[in-house]
């Protein structure tokens, strides 16, 4: 009689945590490269968890047709808290769905749990496992999906956390554009907040932006204005080292600030706490930098001396990537797994160019001399204590502070001491 067995939705809405991460106001930092600054912000990570996986559907139609679809992707944040997510891709299948008989493709897509096409052979996009759709639909007061495809136009409305689940208004509709637009008005009340963190959905904009340039991506209908992603570090500094492989991108840069720095992308993810990939990079650039500058400059350097002065940017595109948690903030693929992408970036070329970089050097070396001043100082202060303890025979020691400033005086015999002048 104790053992409960809940319904999976009503599962779902007690643990949500488990696949939206926090559900409570979090202080983290993130890199705007709007501002081109690391600055901490307040934000639910739950919330932008649902943001992220429509906005990511639309990137993975893209990925999915080689841009030839879903290249025009925008984001529209309404006062009201609604948020509309739209593009021009292929649009939804408007059919009913060949195993659930009873729904249709897109009811089917964003209300089933674990329904998606990533499960079969290579998996290249950010989604994964098929759940995000559904979870926004799960803890959205309002959700409405308008689709459009072969002649077809698909509205359907879900409200009340998919309690209620009225039919959907399906046309037929002159020849035209295809498109999937989705509408939703996540529950407040049920996050305990009142409204989204504007900023930070705005910088998600901007950072996929960067990373797919062959999108156009407008929010709230101001188009943002994105190259490449060597340009997504031009208003952090201008000492910039690049380098492009087949899977990877990376910049370095110094960051003044004494403290690692980095951001990283994979597949378009957020991976803002790193994984092995980061942990790769630092380990392969300490490797091959420290013994050089240990070298040059008579210094002894430590792991932490060389990363508190490098900022890691990167964008890694691989397949299958293992995220740790379903909120995809860092990754935990093997070593073996992430050196082959790296093998045409992690070259003698690219340290080189790294130790040829006058900035980055120069702040590491020269933070690495003053702590080895500071360590010889503390080194002989207490050299000198040792000393000071010792007794000599007849010494009568000044008190002036600055013992270079002080007078040694030799004298033979207690009565020629007052013919040296007073001690100080």
């Amino acid at each position: 009689s104790k053992i409960e067995v809940l319904e999976e939705y009503a599962w779902i809405h007690q643990r949500p945590t488990i696949y939206l991460g926090p559900i409570t106001t979090t202080k983290q930092e993130f890199f705007f490269s709007d501002i081109g600054e690391f600055k901490e912000i307040m934000y639910l990570p739950a919330m932008q968890k649902l943001a992220d996986e429509i906005i990511e559907n639309s990137i993975d139609e893209n990925i999915r047709t080689k841009g030839k679809f879903a290249n025009q992707i925008s984001v529209d944040l309404k006062d009201t808290g609604e948020l509309t997510i739209r593009d021009n891709g292929r649009g939804l299948q408007i059919e009913k769905h060949d195993k659930i008989t009873d729904k249709w493709i897109p009811e089917v897509i964003y209300t089933e749990l674990r329904a998606g096409s990533n499960f079969i052979g290579t998996r290249e996009g950010i989604g994964a496992n098929g759940l995000g759709a559904a979870l926004v639909v799960l803890f959205s007061t309002e959700f409405t999906i308008k689709t459009q495809s072969n002649n077809k136009s698909y509205k359907q409305t879900f409200s009340n956390m998919l309690l209620e689940k009225p039919e959907p208004i399906i046309k037929e509709v002159s020849p035209g554009d295809s498109f999937t637009e989705i509408t939703f008005l996540p529950n407040f009340e049920y996050f305990k907040i009142k409204e989204w963190n504007k900023e930070y959905i705005k910088k998600r904009v901007i950072d996929l932006a960067f990373l797919y340039p062959e999108i156009k991506f407008k929010f709230n209908g101001e188009r943002i204005q994105a190259k490449k992603f060597k340009d997504y570090l031009l208003n952090y500094s201008q000492e910039l080292i690049y380098e492009e492989g087949n899977k990877v991108k990376i910049l370095v840069s110094t960051n003044g600030m004494n403290d690692t720095k980095f951001c990283s992308f994979v597949n378009g993810a957020n991976c803002f706490q790193g994984g092995s990939h980061i942990d790769y990079v630092y380990q392969e650039l300490i490797n091959n930098i420290r013994p050089k500058l240990e070298k040059s400059y008579n210094l002894s350097l430590k792991p932490q001396d060389i990363k508190n002065h490098i900022s890691i940017f990167i964008q890694m595109n691989m397949n299958n990537p293992t995220f740790s948690t379903q909120t995809k903030e860092k990754i935990i693929n093997s070593v073996e797994e992430i050196k082959p992408l790296f093998t045409d970036i992690l070259t003698d070329k690219f340290y080189k160019k790294i130790l040829n970089n006058k900035v980055i050097i120069d702040k590491i070396v020269e933070e690495a001399q003053l702590k080895k001043q500071l360590n010889e100082m503390r080194d002989a202060n207490s050299k000198q204590k040792k000393i000071a303890k010792k007794k000599v025979h007849k010494l009568l020691d000044a008190n002036g502070i600055d013992r270079d400033k002080c007078t040694l005086f030799l004298v033979e015999g207690d009565s020629a001491i007052g013919s040296s002048g007073p001690v100080r």
